[in-house]
């Protein structure tokens, strides 16, 4: 446990310097920003035995491992199970062992978060909120819906700047990974799409 409260330190520090308004030229360096995105993708990426899912996504990789992508959709349409999500499927089949199946989630899961982080005035003290919970918790526990968290927030951004087909494009790939994604993308585009309405009707009146 004690290695997991030294990133913590760590995203403490660079917050109170960040608070200090001190060495804004390295903080702000997306060089320095990206070695500690790629420290938390492998963090996450290479753990072992840790999460609330790590058991059954490991049953159902040693399950697939040896079945190509179109025989694991074959097995999953006539399974009684719940289906699994094309997306999971697929990188299921290309993924040789575990560890990379979980690295590609770890990839998915880091690179909106720390996007979505570099957008706000405060990123590092942003990144420290996120440590706690949203990283350990989420980002280390159930990897499709951490996944698919990340591409939401990233949708918020994308919808906030207008730009609604990369917001469609982000919400497909999302949906392939966890179903939910499509209810929770459909809140985003709605809400934004309705906002648009009421000023444009405030301009007219």
């Amino acid at each position: 446990m004690i290695f997991y409260i030294i990133p913590f330190i760590f995203l403490a520090i660079l917050t109170l310097i960040e608070s200090k308004n001190k060495l804004n030229n390295t903080l702000k360096n997306k060089y320095f920003y990206y070695a500690i995105a790629l420290f938390f993708i492998f963090f996450i990426g290479f753990r072992y035995e840790i999460g609330c899912d790590w058991e059954q996504y490991k049953g159902m990789f040693d399950k697939y491992n040896s079945m190509t992508f179109v025989e694991i959709l074959k097995n999953n349409i006539s399974s009684k199970q719940k289906l699994q999500e094309i997306g999971h499927i697929f990188l299921t089949s290309i993924s040789q062992n575990i560890y990379i199946l979980n690295f590609i989630y770890s990839i998915i899961f880091s690179l909106p978060l720390f996007y979505f982080c570099f957008q706000l005035k405060r990123t590092y003290f942003s990144l420290l909120i996120s440590y706690p919970y949203y990283i350990i918790v989420v980002g280390m526990g159930p990897m499709r819906q951490a996944a698919s968290v990340s591409l939401l927030m990233f949708s918020i951004l994308l919808v906030k700047n207008k730009k609604y087909y990369r917001h469609f494009f982000i919400s497909i790939i999302s949906s392939l990974i966890h179903q939910s994604s499509i209810f929770f993308n459909g809140i985003i585009l709605g809400s934004s799409l309705s906002k648009i309405k009421e000023i444009k009707a405030s301009k007219k009146n």
